[in-house]
């Protein structure tokens, strides 16, 4: 009678075990709910980045401007990973980091597209709603995959 007590006793504690294991899987609509959450949360960052990067451009003189980008953009790219990046009559003027690998010409060849791959990254772009109204042009590059030249 004790054999089969704990017969049915470990039975229970298989199936209750076996149970856990395969309800402990996360799935994978959870983890791009996460995911969209998380990128939508960046998005808004960089759009709120862009919009006083705006506010100040058009309203203090270039040494300020500059003052204002280094002491309070400095960080952002290896905090939030965003790079953000001002064009003035299609050439780069400023720009608030350097390991986000823009050129000059790709103003026009890969910065007018949603989703960009860079040559160490794929990004998404975030363009400043005023670009059109101004002749300065304000982007924000997310990252949303590293991708290294080389491999170890």
């Amino acid at each position: 009678m004790a054999k089969r007590r704990w017969l049915w006793l470990s039975l229970a504690m298989a199936i209750l075990g076996l149970a856990c294991y395969f309800f402990s899987f996360i799935s994978k609509d959870s983890i791009k709910k996460q995911t969209e959450s998380n990128l939508h949360a960046i998005e808004k960052k960089a759009e709120v980045y862009l919009d006083s990067i705006y506010k100040h451009l058009h309203s203090s003189s270039k040494v300020s401007f500059v003052n204002y980008l280094s002491s309070n953009y400095q960080k952002i790219y290896s905090e939030d990973g965003i790079a953000c990046f001002i064009y003035e009559n299609d050439s780069l003027q400023y720009w608030t980091d350097n390991r986000v690998a823009v050129e000059n010409y790709m103003l026009n060849v890969c910065l007018e597209k949603r989703l960009v791959k860079l040559k160490n990254g794929y990004y998404e772009v975030i363009r400043h709603p005023k670009n059109v109204y101004s002749s300065f042009q304000l982007y924000a590059l997310v990252l949303i995959k590293n991708n290294f030249p080389y491999e170890n």
